[in-house]
């Protein structure tokens, strides 16, 4: 009972016992469970640790529906863009086709001051074979003009000038073929087909001096 009594202060909860055990430990070498320190409580494992964002619970990424949706209507926009782009090109390539013929306009004039005549037509007015002779006839002609185009911008038929001459070759026709039908310059043009020129039709750009 005496040695109960002695040793029993060493066992008993809450005494000194524990710290005298973790202190011997220390000495040892040996690092005690975290479980095992007194007044660590570990965390629970169904909560995010500090400083770590939780995962979101919600949808991620697009559905199908929502890609052919999102690739239809990039689809329509680039539609509209191209055939925007495509009305400006032609609205360029007419602006260019009425600078050439207001080119041409300034050459047979410095021809015809030369000659007192225009150069005579040449070839078929319908396929631009008359052209290319009229401007051979002014390049060759020294009147201070090297150039001049021989063809106008594509596409066909608008790639095509005509020239006509009548007899005597005091006047011409010069013709060429707009892409747009509502390009202003049509509004004051000749209408009606001259020295075998065709100028009726509603993008045929024809001047006449």
């Amino acid at each position: 009972m005496k040695i109960y009594q002695q040793h029993a202060p060493f066992i008993k909860k809450g005494t000194g016992y524990n710290k005298k055990h973790m202190s011997n430990q220390k000495k040892d070498g040996i690092r005690a469970c975290p479980s095992e320190a007194p007044g660590k409580r570990q965390p629970k494992t169904d909560q995010p640790l500090a400083g770590r964002r939780a995962l979101p619970t919600g949808r991620q990424g697009f559905t199908l529906v929502e890609l052919l949706i999102v690739v239809g209507i990039i689809g329509l926009l680039s539609s509209v863009t191209l055939v925007g782009l495509g009305s400006f090109r032609a609205r360029g390539r007419d602006a260019r086709r009425v600078a050439d013929l207001r080119e041409v306009q300034n050459a047979l004039e410095l021809y015809y001051t030369q000659s007192q005549a225009y150069p005579p037509t040449t070839g078929s007015t319908a396929d631009g074979t008359s052209w290319r002779s009229m401007v051979t006839a002014i390049t060759g002609a020294s009147v201070g003009v090297s150039s001049l185009p021989t063809t106008a911008p594509a596409p066909a038929p608008n790639a095509i000038y005509n020239y006509g001459s009548p007899s005597g070759n005091q006047s011409y026709v010069l013709q060429a073929t707009l892409e747009d039908p509502n390009n202003p310059a049509l509004a004051n043009d000749l209408d009606l087909d001259t020295y075998t020129v065709s100028c009726d039709q509603s993008t045929e750009y024809c001047l006449q001096f």
